[in-house]
C-alpha cells in the first residue's frame, strides 16, 4: 500500500497528510430572552466566557475546543471550512425545575429540556443571522441561522408526547435546526481558507436587536407576547453549538 507522506504545494509549502484531520472545531453561545447583542462564535477557548450565557460562566471542554484565548487561530493549526453546522438546545436555569418553563398561563408546549419547542426555534430562526468573518478582512457570509442545518443529532418523532413541567397533562411540539443526516448540511461552493494565526470568527445577530415573539401564544393568555418563551425561568437559555466542518490541520506542536 502506497502512503503520501508529504505533499509539495504550488507555492512551495511542504505538508503532511497525516496532520490532517476531519474532526471540526466548535464553540458555544447561549441565546436569551430580551435585548441581544452579536454572540461571538470561535472567540474564547477552555476557561474563557461563553457568550450569552448567565453571569458569563466559565467555558469548559463541551464548550469549545479552541487553542488559546480564541478569535484567532492557532499558529500550529489551518482550516479549510466547508460548511457551520449549529445544534440548538433548551437549557434550564439554575433552578433546574422543568416546571418553570410551563408555568401557566405561559407556554404550554415547553418540552422537557434540551428539546426545543418548535415555537422558540422557529423564532430564532426567522430573527437570527450568522456572520462569518476570516482575517478581520470582509464578510465571508452573512445568512440565516437556518441556512446552517445541524446534519447531526438523533431522530426523534413527538407522537403523544406530554412534558414532565406540566406533569405530562400537556402535549409539546419539537423542533431542530435542519436535519439530523450529514447531507442536510448544507456547504459553501468553494471551502474558506482559513490560515495559522488569522482572525476567526462566526457570530449570531440579532436585526431586530432580540428573538421577536413566537408564532402564536395559548388561547386565551392574558400574558403579553414575549421574545423567547422561557415561563418564569429568567435564567433559561437556547444554547448553540457551532462546527467548522471541513479539513483542519491539527496542532502538531
Amino acid at each position: 500500500m502506497v502512503q503520501a507522506l508529504k505533499v509539495r504545494l504550488s507555492d512551495g509549502r511542504v505538508v503532511n497528510p497525516s496532520d490532517w484531520t476531519s474532526a471540526p472545531l466548535y464553540t458555544t453561545v447561549e441565546i436569551a430572552t430580551g435585548a441581544l447583542q452579536p454572540l461571538p462564535g470561535f472567540s474564547f477557548g477552555v476557561g474563557g466566557e461563553v457568550p450569552g450565557s448567565p453571569g458569563l460562566r466559565t467555558a469548559n471542554h463541551r464548550d469549545t475546543n479552541m487553542q488559546g484565548a480564541g478569535s484567532i487561530l492557532a499558529e500550529n493549526e489551518e482550516l479549510l471550512l466547508f460548511a457551520l453546522q449549529i445544534e440548538l438546545y433548551q437549557i434550564l436555569g439554575s433552578a433546574n425545575d422543568q416546571a418553570f418553563m410551563v408555568s401557566p398561563p405561559q407556554d404550554a408546549w415547553a418540552p422537557d429540556a434540551p428539546e426545543v419547542s418548535a415555537t422558540n426555534l422557529m423564532a430564532i430562526q426567522r430573527s437570527t443571522l450568522v456572520r462569518l468573518k476570516i482575517a478581520n478582512t470582509k464578510d465571508y457570509g452573512v445568512m440565516p441561522i437556518s441556512f446552517h442545518g445541524a446534519g447531526m443529532g438523533i431522530h426523534r418523532t413527538t407522537g403523544a408526547m406530554r412534558s414532565s413541567g406540566s406533569a405530562y397533562a400537556r402535549g409539546v411540539l419539537l423542533a431542530y435546526n435542519g436535519g439530523v443526516s450529514v447531507g442536510d448540511s448544507r456547504e459553501y461552493a468553494t471551502p474558506h481558507h482559513v490560515g495559522p494565526g488569522e482572525a476567526f470568527e462566526a457570530a449570531l445577530e440579532f436585526p431586530y436587536g432580540q428573538v421577536i415573539e413566537p408564532l402564536s401564544q395559548v388561547a386565551g393568555s392574558t400574558v403579553a407576547a414575549n421574545p423567547l418563551n422561557f415561563g418564569t425561568d429568567a435564567n433559561a437559555r437556547v444554547r448553540a453549538t457551532i462546527s467548522a466542518i471541513g479539513p483542519r490541520r491539527r496542532p502538531v506542536a
